[in-house]
């Protein structure tokens, strides 16, 4: 899970906070998580099924 304090931290670390960074920061994380996500799921599913 991706905590909100987290997301504070590294873009407070990295110095561009207050530029509205979190929540593209955010949008990133998604961008490369949400397929990661499906792609677990679907293994899940499917071997499930197998077993």
């Amino acid at each position: 899970m991706i905590a909100p304090q987290s997301i504070a931290i590294g873009v407070a670390a990295i110095g561009v906070a207050g530029k509205g960074s979190e929540s593209q920061l955010l949008g990133l994380t998604m961008k490369i998580y949400l397929p990661f996500i499906i792609l677990l799921g679907l293994l899940v599913y499917f071997g499930t099924s197998v077993l």
